[in-house]
Formats: structure tokens, sequence, C-alpha cells
């Protein structure tokens, strides 16, 4: 398995507010891998994090597998009185979220520490496309 197909997923609570977590996604969030991030979700909540930003700044590809993964996490965040936000895609990676319409089911934005604005990947068109 080439290195880049490999799935990383860390907690990083430096510099968020109490309560508050952001999870790194970094490399192929695809089958099989995808168990890392429901395991590393589950851990969060127990230890009290139940605001959790997922940064996807550094997924390179995600498939339906890693796709559909969002939908459970997402349920059970909220079940625990708390927050799940998906931040900082990539372009290919908002274009996968976006054309399976999970903007709106989940929020998808910027991170809590640059807190810009999100953009919306309908106003670029398809010759700009990655």
């Amino acid at each position: 398995m080439k290195r880049d197909e490999v799935l990383e997923v860390i907690p990083v609570r430096e510099g968020m507010p109490e309560g508050h977590v952001c999870l790194l996604i970094r490399g192929h969030f695809v089958q099989p891998h995808v168990k890392k991030f429901r395991f590393a979700v589950e851990r969060l909540l127990k230890e009290g994090f139940h605001h959790i930003e997922v940064d996807l700044s550094q997924t390179d590809y995600i498939d339906t597998s890693g796709l559909v993964e969002f939908l459970p996490a997402y349920q059970t965040v909220k079940e625990a009185n708390g927050t799940l936000k998906l931040t900082n895609p990539r372009r290919l990676v908002r274009h996968i979220l976006t054309s399976t319409n999970l903007e709106d089911i989940l929020e998808i934005g910027p991170s809590m520490e640059t807190q810009s604005d999100p953009v919306d990947i309908r106003s670029l068109d398809d010759d700009a496309m990655e």
C-alpha cells in the first residue's frame, strides 16, 4: 500500500475552546480505513469533547464508504448534544461532498481558527475544477 493511501486520524486540542476538538483527517478516507474515524469520534465523545471539527485540509480523496461514515458520526455526536462540522475540504473533496448533497445535512465550512467565509463550490465553473 502506498503511503498516500494510508489514513491518519489525528485529534488536535491546541487552540480549541473547552469541549471542542479538531480531528485532522490525513490521506485517503476510503475503505478499509473508515473505522479509524468512527473509533476516534467515539473516543473523543467519551473524553468529553462534544464539539468536533473534522479538518479535511489534508484529505486527498474520499470514497463512498468515507462519505457514508460521516452520517452515523453526525448522528452519534448530535445524540450527545454536540456538533460535528466538516472544515477546510480541498477542491476535489468539496466537490464530492456537494455533489452528494451532504451540505444539506452536515455543516461544511472554514475552521474555527480561521473563521473565514466558506467557498461555495457551485460558484466555480466546471473548467476550473482540478
